[in-house]
């Protein structure tokens, strides 16, 4: 493995809000996360800590409320 690391995915203050009526539920508040090429990464938490809501938008099923995430350069 060399020194550098290659940055292919990151999160930049990734936030979920879900409303329901005057209620907000904050899934994700300002998450930033970065992975290398070839990192094995594993997401832990406990129920309700937001993974599943985290993995739904970088994968394109949800948007998110705020932030940015980024695969390579798109």
């Amino acid at each position: 493995m060399t020194a550098v690391s290659e940055t292919i995915f990151h999160t930049k203050d990734l936030t979920k809000v879900y409303r329901s009526g005057a209620q907000e539920v904050h899934a994700l508040r300002g998450v930033d996360f970065r992975a290398a090429r070839g990192e094995f990464i594993v997401i832990l938490g406990p129920s309700g800590s937001g993974k599943s809501t985290f993995l739904n938008i970088v994968g394109g099923l949800d948007m998110a409320t705020a932030g940015e995430a980024w695969f390579e350069d798109h």
